[in-house]
């Protein structure tokens, strides 16, 4: 995991932004339990990504988050690596200044399948999500 703690136009250094990388065979895994727990096959990579940090934040804030919602921006289908402007391609993305406190950005990851997940939430809450064994086991 890496930490990007910059000072972005809504976040200060009390609400760091971090970056979360998982790869296509992890979504695989939480797309596969997600449905078996459910007793369908409906539940999309996308959804089943989504839920799994929605309640690892929800549980790592002991429910803080419930009285500021999360928003979920960008797409992961959209090919943000096959850019190159002249410089070759790109070496990361990140949402850029626009991500403020409780701002979910995702993007497809370097390889093909995997999604990262930039967010930006107090940084007592991503202390406790890296303890988490349950989350970090997505890892």
């Amino acid at each position: 995991m890496k930490e990007e703690n910059q000072n972005w136009q809504n976040s200060t250094p009390e609400t760091p932004v971090r970056v979360f990388h998982y790869t296509k065979e992890k979504i695989a895994q939480l797309k596969a339990k997600a449905n078996a727990e459910a007793k369908t096959e409906n539940i999309s990579s996308l959804q089943a990504l989504l839920t799994h940090f929605w309640i690892s934040v929800i549980r790592c804030s002991c429910g803080a988050v419930g009285a500021k919602a999360l928003a979920t921006g960008s797409s992961p289908r959209f090919n943000v690596y096959g850019n190159d402007f002249g410089w070759g391609k790109p070496v990361a993305v990140r949402a850029g200044s626009n991500i403020g406190e409780g701002m979910v950005v995702l993007f497809g990851g370097k390889e093909e399948g995997s999604v990262d997940v930039q967010v930006c939430l107090p940084y007592e809450i991503l202390e406790a999500m890296e303890s988490d064994s349950e989350f970090i086991d997505a890892f």
